[in-house]
């Protein structure tokens, strides 16, 4: 502000000038170069401009006379061309200089370099004048402007040099140290310093040099090397000042800047933009540069993601399909409460009569029925007794459904089918059908079979030939071990696969969908939470069967573990006083490790707790078909100190087609497929050391938690975003 715009008329014309030295200097010192390394295999000396042009002429007709097609011709006129340059250059050491054409091009463009260092050298001369005689400028401060600028100088030295973590103070005050011990200085001078001092030394003497090699008229300049060293040196310390103070004042107006949008994050920060020495002691001083770019890079990524996935249309498929079975729920229920309490009003008698037969498991009769079904058109009725109630009349209702149908035999079912118009059966042969028929006499069920068989040939007779052999194997599936979902496959007219999954993350239905579904289910439920969370492992010490009193004696109770079942309801107590909400299962190969977790409930203080709030289960792998909680926990009793074998309750294959087979395989699948949030594998024997399918299951479950700790490779991603958020997540 002490200066004017007046003052520094001269400067930028000056500094321009002072600049083209700088250049012309390298160029000076690499045209030195080339021409020195050419000097000695010279082919043309002498070289004035009207030699130069004659060069070029040359250049430009041999190429064209190189192109020429006629030999004779061309020869000749190569000749002449030739003649007309030893004339022009008669020291010239070259004969048939067609033949060297690249070499006289080089040499002619090093020529060319040389004419253009001429302008340049003569504009350095006017340079290095001025700033030689740099004396003569003459101050337009007086004493008074200029001490007053001094001062302001210091002051502002003072006030920064309070920010020793962001400047270097002692080279500050070297520099004022040198401002004030030069006051004789000229101000205008020190602005014009803009390039380095130690080059203006040697800048005379080194193009001195070049002039005297390429033969240049040289004029003598003195140079007053001691002073000119000594007042750029000056010059050099107090534009560094000033570009310092210039600094600080751009980051003060950018802390005000920031202040006016971001005025919560400085607060935050403890900076003050009034007072410099508060980003000196800010937190935000305290970060390592590389910290606070990773935040700026996070912050970034974070914008853009966030941006990103906000346009995209909202798909949340369990809640939508949720809110609409509720939606569905609420006009059935209404639409139901309405036919009920018209049928309440309007037939009160034959309400009161229907109550007195189902009360006595009698008949309903027929007009009774088509009454209860119009105002009740949703019946649900245990399969068994279906027959106890509802009379035998062919298409009774419109739609029958049976649900788990794998565990329905034919005779069971047949009574709905009777009366149905149309059957819908839903089941799964991989899971267990009816164990009661599976276990039917044989001798019984052969005499009953033989009849059936002989009601069946004598049906088909009429049949011609070929649909008689078409239908003949169908009379085997109405075996009384068969079950209504494998009899309705020979009749079926639409049949589908069920695929979603809705209960369990991938980890935990993941032995179910590989080994039993051949990897056709697709898993609906998206695991948000750490994979240590959802399945776990825990080994205990292994020990022998426990030992209960009875009577005056001590009883043994085989296929039970202590050691499992107390560390089991210890983590149940854990959850009560944690107040968990989770529901929690217990599932057992062994009957007797389920009667004996079921006495240790019995004693614990917390039994109603265990009941209420977790809604507690423990059931055996042939038991809990149907069931499902967020938390299962598996006691698998066998160790090597005991003799509970699991080899005699799940199976060695997978194929196995008989009967029992069939059963241990279902095991696998049912009992491995209840949870939905978490799985407990509690063991006393290593994970390893367990054989046959049921030790292939629990690795798998191991192997899922190992996958699950790692992280997928570029690879393995679908699509550039996953590959992008890979790299921010690793």
């Amino acid at each position: 502000s002490l200066i004017s715009d007046i003052d520094f008329e001269e400067i930028p014309e000056l500094i321009e000038e002072l600049k083209k030295v700088k250049d012309s200097l390298s160029k000076s010192h690499l045209l030195y170069e080339k021409y020195s390394k050419k000097h000695g295999s010279r082919i043309f000396l002498d070289v004035s401009d009207k030699n130069i042009l004659q060069i070029e002429t040359y250049l430009a007709e041999a190429k064209k006379i190189k192109s020429f097609l006629w030999q004779f011709t061309k020869k000749a006129q190569i000749n002449d061309l030739n003649q007309k340059l030893d004339y022009a250059f008669p020291a010239s050491t070259i004969k048939n200089p067609h033949s060297l054409i690249p070499k006289i091009e080089s040499e002619y463009l090093l020529y060319k370099e040389i004419e253009k260092i001429k302008i340049e050298l003569d504009l350095n001369k006017k340079a290095i004048t001025k700033l030689l005689n740099i004396d003569k400028l003459e101050s337009v401060f007086s004493n008074d402007k200029y001490n007053e600028l001094m001062e302001t100088l210091e002051k502002t030295i003072k006030e920064l040099s309070s920010l020793a973590g962001l400047i270097d103070q002692t080279k500050i005050l070297e520099i004022c140290k040198s401002i004030t011990t030069k006051k004789s200085r000229n101000i205008k001078d020190t602005m014009l310093t803009y390039i380095e001092a130690s080059n203006f030394i040697n800048i005379t003497q080194e193009i001195a040099h070049l002039r005297d090699d390429l033969g240049f008229e040289q004029e003598e300049v003195e140079v007053d090397e001691e002073n000119l060293l000594e007042n750029v040196k000056f010059y050099e310390e107090l534009v560094e000042l000033t570009a310092f103070i210039s600094d600080k004042t751009e980051l003060l107006k950018e802390l005000n800047s920031i202040s006016q949008s971001l005025p919560l994050t400085l607060k935050k920060l403890s900076i003050n933009p009034e007072n410099l020495e508060t980003v000196r002691d800010s937190l935000l001083s305290k970060v390592e540069a590389r910290r606070i770019e990773d935040l700026t890079e996070y912050l970034t990524n974070l914008e853009e993601i966030s941006t990103f996935f906000g346009k995209m249309p909202s798909s949340q498929y369990l809640g939508d399909r949720e809110h609409l079975q509720n939606r569905l729920i609420t006009n059935m229920t209404s639409i139901l409460d309405a036919k009920a309490i018209t049928f309440r009003i309007t037939h009160k008698a034959d309400a009161e009569e229907i109550r007195k037969l189902i009360r006595k498991k009698s008949k309903i009769p027929k007009h009774y029925l088509r009454t209860l079904i119009e105002a009740f058109p949703c019946l649900i009725v245990n399969i068994r007794e279906l027959g106890e109630y509802i009379p035998l009349e062919p298409e009774l209702f419109d739609v029958v459904i049976i649900d788990e149908a794998s565990q329905v035999s034919i005779a069971q079912a047949f009574p709905a089918l009777l009366r149905a118009k149309k059957v819908v059966v839903l089941g799964d042969t991989r899971q267990f059908s009816n164990v009661k028929t599976a276990q039917a006499s044989i001798p019984t069920n052969n005499e009953a079979f033989s009849l059936v068989k002989e009601s069946y040939s004598s049906d088909i007779k009429q049949l011609d030939f070929e649909k008689k052999e078409a239908i003949k194997d169908k009379i085997n599936s109405f075996n009384i071990k068969n079950s209504i979902l494998e009899f309705m496959k020979f009749i079926v007219n639409y049949e589908t696969m069920l695929l979603k999954h809705f209960r369990s993350y991938p980890e935990l239905i993941s032995y179910s969908k590989e080994f039993h579904y051949g990897g056709r289910l697709q898993v609906m439920k998206v695991r948000a939470k750490h994979i240590d969370d959802v399945v776990k492992f825990v080994q205990v010490e292994p020990c022998d069967f426990p030992t209960i009193p009875s009577g005056t004696t001590a009883r043994i109770v085989e296929n039970a573990n202590e050691n499992e079942a107390n560390y089991i309801i210890s983590e149940l107590e854990k959850l009560i006083k944690n107040e968990s909400t989770a529901t929690v299962g217990i599932i057992s190969p062994f009957r007797n490790q389920i009667k004996y977790i079921n006495d240790l409930l019995q004693k614990s203080t917390h039994l109603r707790d265990f009941e209420n709030k977790l809604k507690l289960k423990v059931m055996t792998f042939d038991t809990c078909q149907g069931e499902e909680r967020d938390i299962i926990y598996y006691s698998m009793v066998e160790n090597d100190k005991n003799k509970a074998r699991l080899n005699t309750i799940f199976p060695s294959a997978l194929s196995g087609d008989e009967e029992e087979g069939k059963l241990r395989v279902q095991r696998l699948n049912v009992g491995f497929s209840r949870a939905k949030e978490c799985v407990v594998f509690v063991t006393s024997k290593k994970i390893e050391d367990f054989s046959s399918q049921i030790g292939i299951a629990i690795r798998h479950f191991k192997e899922q938690l190992e996958e699950g700790l790692k992280l997928p490779s570029p690879d393995e991603t679908e699509s550039e975003r996953e590959k992008m958020l890979l790299g921010l997540i690793k």
